[in-house]
């Protein structure tokens, strides 16, 4: 009787090794339903919002980038237009001495200076428009 016993004690722990292993079968599908469950609810709209505002800010330093661009660009063609307005202004044919290029001097760079930026003026739309060309790209 005793190994009766012994055999059924076997048998039944078996059976509870094969009921331990269809628990834990059971236990990781239900977690893995609530991880689907995460991916197509909450942890997917934050992902969703995240990849938005990555690109958002993705096109704004773009657009920024080329804006910088545009603006040194048109600090280079403002310096050009000062440096020529200057040069055309000082020149001996509109002055009799060498002294008096000298003394009117300060006075052609102020000019050439305001010449330059009334020229310039205008332009300082176009880093708004590259801004804007490149964040819409």
């Amino acid at each position: 009787m005793a190994e009766t016993t012994k055999a059924g004690l076997k048998d039944e722990v078996s059976e509870l090794h094969d009921r331990i292993k269809e628990l834990e079968t059971e236990l990781d599908n239900e977690r893995g339903k609530h991880k689907s469950k995460k991916k197509d609810g909450l942890d997917e709209d934050v992902r969703r919002s995240l990849d938005t505002v990555n690109e958002q800010m993705t096109k704004l330093t773009r657009g920024l980038f080329f804006a910088g661009l545009e603006a040194m660009a048109l600090s280079a063609k403002f310096t050009r237009d000062f440096v020529d307005r200057v040069d055309e202004r000082s020149t001996p044919h509109r002055r009799d001495t060498w002294a008096k290029m000298m003394t009117d001097l300060p006075v052609d760079a102020t000019k050439g200076l305001t010449d330059a930026l009334e020229n310039s003026a205008d332009d300082i739309e176009k880093v708004v428009d590259k801004f804007y060309a490149k964040y819409k790209e």
